[in-house]
């Protein structure tokens, strides 16, 4: 089986003329980062400095040095001199359609089956009719997860997919410790690996012992709770953000940066200009923090929006949006050869209906045509929602789209000459052994088919009746009783150290 070449949103020298103007930018404009560290090795190591300002200039030299230096397997930068990646037509194609992300933080995928991550950190659940949104309660927490567990096709659980608000009890969690409740539970009740908020230092080193307790065998770079930070468009790396930032690189742990550029508010209106500023944030991002000679492995994401002119609010599934994503996603694979997903998982869509329907189709197919597919399920309304409902809506969303990005096989064995000569004019090849044989894998059929004259049970019906049965045959998850132990020891150390009990 082959896969189609990718369409390409941006042309060799479209992304050559992004790259000069990012270089022009970051020395002539500059960033505010907010981290009295990373200035002070920065002016070390060359830079335009304004401390009172908290405002850098990056030399082009600097720049360039910054991308020499993190060449190689960890960040999977291009080693050469020519920033456009060496990789072979063939080596490109072999992604497309497969649902991998390019990445060394996702299981590996195959062409017959998808894993999902059911990521996000939401604080709503869907109504119990699917027609709406309530906020989180612990249940739904608890549910959550155990549909994360429970899902055969769910190989990570990020976020975890709902901020853990309220504990068991029904009480309010303080928010400065919403975080910590979550790591905490999602490691004593999940045994799949996902990625999880991180908001300051001291999550990223609970973090890290965490995972050392539940994976004392595993690599750095296998923690499971480290996630996307954002940078602040246009051109701003705040002081929570660069704290974090500083911290994983400094543990020498996976760096992730998410830049959300809203086009129409925060950049110019053009999707060319999103991207440009997106780029310049990460570029910047990535030359400040290898002052600490930075030796993590990446894996960025573009989390872009543009400004609704009628509403004056966020949309994050419009074409504008998709252009911007999967067009930063091929720069970053094409000529950074550096890993960077699209987000398809943020759409606008307020609860499963026809408009999630259309905006995940949309975003899915677009990123698989592009090359750029990131296995994501569950988000909608810009993040602000979890839904195991539309979680399952959205794998099979995905298996549409791996199954026509198949393309079409041409072979001696699927053009079937010797059958049709066989069956002659105005033969069938419905009793045929090579139909019964081969419609399964040639044919895509849909899990969740529309309603016909025996089912008229629609789509979210059916989804809602997976969600139920999942959650009935998934028991709430514990380790054993030594992990437990050790991590109730942290848990409590941890709290001790930040104030509280």
């Amino acid at each position: 089986m082959h896969y189609p070449s990718p369409y390409m949103t941006l042309s060799v020298p479209e992304m050559e003329i992004i790259h000069n103007r990012t270089l022009d930018l970051l020395a002539e404009t500059g960033m505010f980062i907010d981290h009295d560290d990373l200035l002070k090795r920065l002016m070390d190591s060359g830079a335009d400095v304004d401390l009172s300002a908290r405002r850098v200039r990056f030399p082009h030299d600097l720049v360039q040095a910054t991308l020499r230096a993190l060449s190689g397997p960890a960040s999977r930068m291009n080693s050469t001199s020519t920033p456009l990646s060496t990789h072979t037509d063939a080596e490109h194609r072999a992604g497309v359609g497969l649902g991998s992300p390019l990445s060394p933080f996702y299981p590996a995928q195959n062409t017959n089956t998808l894993h999902f991550n059911f990521g996000g950190s939401a604080l709503y659940v869907t109504s119990e009719d699917n027609t709406g949104r309530r906020p989180a309660a612990f249940t739904d927490f608890e549910d959550v997860i155990r549909f994360g567990n429970g899902h055969p096709r769910i190989g990570t659980i990020g976020g975890p997919p709902l901020q853990m608000t309220h504990d068991a009890s029904g009480s309010e969690i303080h928010p400065s410790l919403c975080v910590l409740e979550g790591m905490t539970y999602l490691a004593k009740h999940s045994p799949k690996p996902g990625v999880s908020e991180i908001n300051s230092r001291r999550d990223v080193l609970y973090a890290k012992e965490l995972n050392t307790i539940i994976n004392p065998s595993g690599s750095s770079d296998d923690t499971a709770f480290l996630n996307f930070r954002c940078t602040i468009s246009p051109l701003k790396l705040g002081a929570e953000t660069a704290d974090v930032l500083v911290t994983l690189a400094e543990a020498g742990l996976p760096i992730r940066i998410a830049p959300m550029p809203l086009a129409g508010a925060s950049t110019p209106v053009t999707a060319a200009s999103a991207i440009l500023v997106a780029n310049a944030e990460i570029i910047g991002t990535l030359t400040a923090l290898n002052t600490i000679a930075l030796r993590s492995a990446q894996e960025h994401l573009m989390l872009s929006g543009v400004l609704n002119m009628k509403t004056g609010g966020a949309q994050f599934a419009s074409p504008n949006v998709v252009l911007q994503d999967i067009g930063m996603a091929q720069l970053y694979r094409h000529y950074y050869d550096i890993p960077l997903l699209a987000a398809a998982d943020y759409i606008d869509a307020p609860f499963p209906s026809y408009q999630s329907g259309y905006e995940r189709a949309l975003k899915i197919l677009a990123s698989g045509v592009t090359g750029t597919l990131y296995p994501s399920v569950g988000q909608i309304d810009a993040g602000l929602v979890c839904s195991p409902v539309q979680a399952c809506l959205d794998m099979d969303a995905f298996d549409w789209t791996t199954h026509f990005l198949r393309g079409i096989d041409v072979t001696e064995e699927t053009l079937c000459f010797d059958l049709i000569t066989e069956r002659g004019i105005g033969g069938h090849f419905l009793d045929a052994d090579h139909t019964l044989d081969h419609f399964r894998t040639e044919l895509f059929l849909p899990h969740f088919p529309g309603p016909d004259t025996a089912d008229r049970r629609t789509m979210v019906e059916k989804a809602a009746e997976e969600v139920a049965s999942v959650l009935e045959k998934t028991p709430v998850f514990t380790r054993s009783p030594e992990v437990i132990r050790e991590i109730e020891s942290l848990h409590t150390h941890e709290l001790h150290q930040r104030g509280y009990k």
